[in-house]
């Protein structure tokens, strides 16, 4: 009788207490991304929310000494960001190396909403921006 109890207690769980925070990947792509000292800056327009990166290259897996949670390389030309818990209607994408500004540019991304956690259960929002130059 016991197993069927707590079996009882774990459907009783409100699902409102999952939380699946929005998603902006950011993918910065460049000819090529000599060694040095990037910053990368994503601001939220309406806001002006700010999340930073600031990581050194050459590197595969390089993740940010400041608030975006992670940095990739990718065949050496492609750089990827994952901003989670930020999802502005308008994003303004800097990126910087050793202090000289390369790319500056807003974006509107599109984004998908999911309810991972089931209908009813909160709305994940997912979008992304490719950048280049």
């Amino acid at each position: 009788m016991l197993p069927l109890l707590l079996l009882t207690a774990c459907g009783d769980l409100s699902c409102d207490r999952l939380y699946m925070p929005d998603l902006l990947l950011v993918r910065l792509s460049s000819s090529d991304w000599p060694a040095g000292t990037y910053t990368v800056t994503l601001t939220d327009t309406d806001t002006f929310d700010t999340l930073t990166c600031t990581a050194t290259l050459p590197g595969s897996d390089v993740p940010c000494d400041d608030e975006l949670s992670l940095l990739k390389v990718v065949d050496g030309a492609l750089l990827q960001l994952e901003a989670w818990d930020f999802a502005p209607d308008t994003v303004t994408v800097e990126v910087s190396e050793g202090g000289t500004a390369l790319f500056l540019d807003d974006f509107s991304p599109t984004y998908e909403e999911d309810e991972p956690n089931g209908e009813g259960c909160g709305v994940q929002r997912v979008g992304a921006v490719d950048a280049a130059w």
